[in-house]
């Protein structure tokens, strides 16, 4: 999908891939896939750490309820 999106002239809007030698260099697209998987993987932590807050205010407040004062 990166060595195919254009822009409006045309062009392209990421160069992944090197074309130029004898056999294709593949790094970058390497290196691109590497950096979403890893944001990819933080988005994930980072969700799940935010579904435990919200877990334990809700625990939190339920337990104030029965809480005898």
């Amino acid at each position: 999908m990166l060595k195919s999106r254009r822009d409006a002239d045309g062009a392209l809007y990421l160069l992944t891939n090197e074309t130029g030698g004898a056999v294709p260099n593949l790094s970058f697209e390497r290196q691109f896939g590497q950096l979403i998987g890893l944001q990819d993987s933080t988005a994930r932590i980072i969700a799940a750490s935010t579904n435990r807050r919200v877990k334990n205010v809700i625990m939190s407040v339920a337990s104030m309820v029965f809480l005898p004062i």
